[in-house]
């Protein structure tokens, strides 16, 4: 690598890592406590299971055919029309929506009930919730202030796109940073930290150290965001060309009304025996995606596929699987991108990504420090060309 060459990845890592610097470290700092954001939820009672779980059952229970909650809502609330289901991933719980089939007025117009799956027991019966303690609500604030800040800085698309952008310049300094790395560290062995030098060339080593060692995560976590932030023009290009023209295939069939042929556990079971690596999780009722199909979203069963999720249609007159959703390349990126916070390996997965979070932080926060020293005493940067020897010499060896 000539001087010249050399130099010019110097500029590259430098700026573009000032650039992004203050940025990252923001989505650093606010991401930490999200890595726990379930647990942290669940200790602010925001995230309670229902109380009368039935803890009796015993483990693989078989589950009651879905129509039977379907039954029990239309016993519990004559009148009103059931518009989803959601089949809890977690815990046997069936959570069927339902709203008035006409305006009330002073009325609620959507109601929920929640069953347990393996009983038929209804869980969280109607009352009133108890509200959450001043220490809740402050906590659950301080909780909304870091989503918005790691997600859109309060900007909207705006701030996700910007986010995306400073993601880039970050990606940039990096690679430049491997770049550097080599031909600067080449006269030292692997983590090497020269304690005994001054402040400054120490925190170099230790910025080059982390920087190294964590190469490989703060890539995945830089790309992962990215796709993140740029969801909501991917999730529109999706509905546009995916779902909305089979919306329109069926758009001229007559509606079904409340009654339909073929039950929701049939349509269930020829969904998964259509995909066998599908598990239902959501259920949209004839009337809401087409007039006569129940539109059913899954996932899969493995560590790997428990996150991609797929959608297909079964028709409510035949049971026969019509559709099966096209899941274009950009939103299956989407869904790769969702071990960004660590939730898909338990509680030792989310600690490593808190440890390496600190980390970055680390990083972040020592290449700040290492441009404002250099500033601050007016000498050559503090680049790795601080190392042992002068940049030209290195770059002739």
């Amino acid at each position: 690598m000539t001087p010249k060459t050399l130099k010019a990845w110097q500029f590259v890592h430098t700026w573009s890592s000032l650039v992004c610097m203050v940025f990252l470290l923001v989505l650093c700092v606010t991401g930490l406590p999200l890595i726990f954001g379930g647990e942290i939820y669940s200790a602010l009672g925001a995230a309670e299971a229902p109380p009368q779980a039935s803890a009796h059952v015993p483990a693989h229970a078989p589950f009651l055919a879905v129509d039977t909650h379907l039954a029990a809502v239309r016993a519990l609330y004559p009148g009103h029309e059931i518009t989803s289901v959601t089949l809890w991933r977690e815990k046997p719980f069936a959570q069927v929506f339902l709203r008035h089939a006409r305006e009330v007025p002073e009325a609620p117009q959507e109601k929920e009930a929640i069953f347990d799956r393996c009983t038929g027991e209804r869980l969280g019966q109607d009352g009133q919730a108890t509200p959450p303690s001043p220490g809740q609500r402050f906590g659950l604030a301080v909780m909304h202030v870091m989503v918005r800040l790691h997600l859109d800085a309060y900007a909207g698309i705006a701030g996700m796109l910007f986010y995306a952008f400073m993601t880039l310049l970050f990606i940039l300094s990096t690679i430049s940073g491997v770049v550097l790395y080599g031909p600067f560290m080449r006269k030292l062995d692997f983590g090497t930290v020269r304690r005994e030098r001054s402040r400054r060339l120490k925190w170099l080593d230790v910025h080059n150290l982390l920087g190294i060692v964590t190469l490989v995560w703060v890539l995945m976590i830089a790309v992962t965001g990215i796709f993140i932030d740029i969801a909501p023009p991917l999730d529109a290009l999706w509905k546009r060309d995916y779902i909305e023209p089979v919306q329109q295939k069926y758009a001229d069939e007559l509606p079904l009304g409340p009654d339909w042929p073929v039950s929701l556990q049939a349509a269930i079971d020829a969904a998964q025996q259509r995909l066998p690596d599908f598990r239902v999780t959501y259920i949209s009722l004839p009337g809401a995606f087409t007039p006569v199909h129940f539109k059913l979203t899954g996932h899969g069963t493995t560590p790997f596929s428990k996150n991609m999720e797929n959608q297909m249609l079964v028709d409510a007159r035949t049971g026969e699987v019509t559709d099966i959703i096209e899941i274009p390349w950009y939103i299956r990126m989407l869904q790769w991108a969702f071990p960004h916070f660590g939730g898909y390996a338990g509680m030792p997965m989310k600690i490593l990504w808190a440890i390496l979070d600190v980390l970055a932080i680390i990083i972040l926060a020592s290449g700040l420090y290492l441009w404002l020293a250099r500033r601050k005493s007016g000498t050559a940067p503090a680049s790795p060309a601080c190392s042992n020897a002068p940049a030209e010499a290195i770059a002739k060896s």
